[in-house]
């Protein structure tokens, strides 16, 4: 049995401190309080979660307002100064517009008129990039024709403020409209046309009726989900617009509600489900979440499935996160939902925002990382009213890992081990660096080295990245460091220890630490192998558990055999082949990782090859459309189909031959300036492109370079 000396169980203490830190942070955060005195409640948030418009009563005039939080500092009153009530705030993901409905008629842009009764809201689009205080405001949908407005309502807005929707009441029914904006010459928000109601038309359905609930527009302003009510008796279209008759002074009962999908350019509607309401939809429009029958259902691109019982749904930008009310406040991970059910598991139960009950959708940010919601419990010290207020809840996972302890080595000699790190906790985490803490002497004996793969990652639910991390055994005694991670959640601090001896103690090694293939080799052909020996220099049998490529963007460039599972006696010996397949051009880069039941449990050896360039040649470079272009390429894997596009089309199918080298006749397609071709081999990093000038006039023809 080995000993432990004391410096090595004050590591291991501190390594378990460590991960009941880890595991601390990842409970439940607390709401941030976003209103001050009075109600709150309707919020928005930019995409990146700083800003929040809501509306609340002013303690002021007693009106309601619409008010704009930076969570970094200050809350601004952007119509508190109005003479009439602002509400239903929308801000952009970018936080430079919001958009909202009131009943005004001083705000800048969007004065009293004829077309709307006094009192009857409308809805208008501010541009704040002059200031919150100097803000320019623009109303939009002007009735044409003189129809009478009853009021415009819960206005949504797009990024960039390229496409607002909004709801229209008129003759006590309602519509969805929408419309795009654009600069004029002055660089001032304008409509690019006039509005339009999306009125779809159902085979079988007399009339599809609006319903007065919000719709909502994705982030890209391509897409706009909208509620409707299918009415299949006495409905007809009035000669002075739509609307829905009487009959024997009763109106028509037979409505069925849906949800309708609108895309834009060209405008195409399509129903998504019927007996549904509430939807919301992603920011790429490819993702729609809505209440059918109290239980709230998502529709994408894997299909359409029931979450759970609840209303008022809502989604982040990237599809992946949902809440809603059940009827507190909770959230869902959508993918990792799905993952588990593909797996044939439970879905995980939902993760508790806040016991909000009844209210308004809430919104997050566009990676789901932060929500914003109102309730009227009082859910921070700073509440110190009994009104509805609106909160922040910033999810906080961290980095799981334990310390690594790289034992005892000789003077002068090192050792390199793979550090895993999983996520723990709910929503989305960033890393944006890793380093070694260097302030005490040791850490200069601690490297990050061959590679990492957390630096720029984010990670969800059960995702890993990897650290390789090097110890220089220098003089001697312990060394202990920290692998220091930095996330959006806050650094995470890994423990680190090593010893160096003057004599050397047993130890299980791998020849040579690194292996560099020589020369460059065409993509997808394979290097002769090179053997790495595994020796046990200790003094009890070691079992060699795994060899795999280190986790990386070129982990699939190098592949081994050998070894694994073997029990090696003291002083034995293995051999591990490795094999280099580069998958792309240039330097590629991994590492092996040899997991065994020796202490750290890993080794680590850094592997590098060079795979050739490919590349294209256009003859000519400029050419008339429709004319031939021959394509040459080099470089290519061997024997592999190859295929090209741009602004050429092919003639036939695309081999390179043994050399790697391919040459097609291609058609030149249009007569204006364009991209070029490019070349990819499917499923690899293999691809070139070149320059291709597609104008009319004269044509030159394959093989002309000049003239004498």
């Amino acid at each position: 049995m080995r000993s432990i000396s004391l410096p090595l169980l004050a590591f291991v203490l501190l390594a378990g401190c460590t991960a009941a830190t880890a595991a601390a942070a990842a409970q439940p955060d607390t709401a941030e309080l976003v209103t001050g005195s009075g109600d709150g409640q309707a919020p928005s948030v930019s995409a990146d979660g700083r800003l929040v418009a809501y509306e609340a009563v002013s303690p002021r005039t007693g009106r309601w307002a619409v008010y704009l939080r930076d969570r970094h500092g200050g809350t601004v009153a952007l119509t508190e100064d109005g003479d009439g009530e602002s509400r239903r705030p929308s801000l952009s993901p970018d936080g430079r517009y919001v958009a909202f409905d009131t009943t005004a008629s001083d705000l800048s842009g969007a004065p009293a008129d004829e077309l709307r009764r006094p009192g009857d809201p409308v809805v208008v689009v501010c541009d704040l990039d002059d200031g919150p205080s100097e803000m320019h405001c623009l109303r939009v949908g002007d009735p044409a024709g003189g129809r009478e407005v009853q009021g415009d309502t819960a206005p949504s807005l797009a990024g960039g403020a390229v496409t607002v929707a909004w709801t229209r009441e008129y003759a006590g029914l309602w519509e969805t409209m929408v419309t795009e904006l654009g600069r004029d010459e002055n660089g001032d928000l304008t409509e690019l046309g006039a509005a339009i109601p999306l009125t779809p038309a159902e085979p079988d359905v007399p009339y599809v009726l609006g319903t007065g609930e919000p719709a909502r527009v994705s982030a890209d302003g391509t897409t706009v989900v909208f509620p409707g009510s299918l009415c299949f008796e006495y409905c007809l279209p009035a000669l002075t617009g739509r609307k829905l008759l009487s009959l024997n002074g009763q109106r028509a009962q037979t409505r069925i509600p849906a949800v309708y999908s609108a895309t834009l350019h060209p405008l195409r509607m399509t129903k998504v489900d019927e007996d549904a309401t509430a939807p919301v939809v992603s920011g790429d429009g490819g993702v729609v979440a809505y209440v059918r029958d109290g239980r709230v259902v998502v529709d994408g691109q894997d299909g359409r499935r029931a979450v759970a019982d609840g209303t008022t749904p809502a989604l982040s930008a990237d599809g992946r996160y949902l809440t809603y009310r059940a009827p507190d406040l909770v959230a869902r991970d959508l993918v990792a939902d799905r993952e588990r059910a593909d797996a044939g598991l439970p879905a995980l139960s939902a993760e508790p925002v806040a016991p909000s009950g009844d209210g308004p959708p809430a919104a997050l940010s566009a990676d789901g990382a932060t929500v914003v919601f109102d309730s009227a419990a009082r859910l921070a010290a700073a509440d110190v009213d009994e009104a509805r207020d609106v909160y922040a809840r910033a999810f906080a996972p961290v980095l799981a890992a334990s310390g690594t302890d790289f034992g005892a080595l000789p003077d002068g000699t090192g050792r390199t081990v793979s550090i895993t790190l999983r996520h723990s906790g709910f929503g989305p985490l960033r890393v944006s660096g890793v380093d070694i803490d260097t302030e005490d002497a040791d850490g200069a004996d601690f490297a990050v080295y061959p590679e990492e793969t957390c630096t720029g990652a984010t990670l969800y639910a059960g995702d890993e990245c990897a650290v390789a991390v090097r110890f220089t055994a220098t003089g001697s005694g312990a060394r202990t460091a920290a692998l220091v991670v930095t996330t959006s959640s806050g650094p995470v601090r890994v423990p680190l220890r090593g010893e160096s001896v003057t004599a050397a103690l047993g130890t299980v090694t791998a020849a040579p630490s690194s292996v560099a293939f020589p020369g460059a080799r065409l993509p997808l052909t394979s290097s002769p192998p090179v053997a790495v020996t595994v020796t046990n220099g200790s003094p009890a049998p070691v079992t060699i558990t795994g060899i795999a490529p280190f986790p990386g963007p070129h982990a699939a460039d190098f592949t081994a055999t050998g070894c694994t599972g073997r029990r090696l006696a003291p002083g034995e010996r293995c051999v591990v082949s490795v094999v280099a397949t580069p998958r792309g051009g240039g330097a590629r880069t991994s590492a092996l990782v040899i997991t065994t039941t020796d202490r750290p449990g890993s080794l680590v050896v850094a592997l590098t090859a060079t795979g050739e360039t490919p590349a294209l040649v256009l003859d000519p470079g400029v050419s008339a459309g429709g004319r031939v272009v021959t394509v040459t390429g080099v470089n290519f894997p061997p024997g592999r189909e190859v295929a090209v596009s741009g602004s050429a089309l092919p003639t036939g199918p695309v081999l390179a031959d043994q050399t790697g080298r391919f040459t097609a006749a291609l058609v030149a397609v249009g007569r204006t300036p364009s991209g070029g071709v490019t070349a990819v081999v499917t499923g690899t990093d293999v691809t070139a492109s070149a320059p291709l000038l597609v104008v009319a006039g004269t044509y030159q023809p394959p093989g002309l370079h000049g003239r004498r």
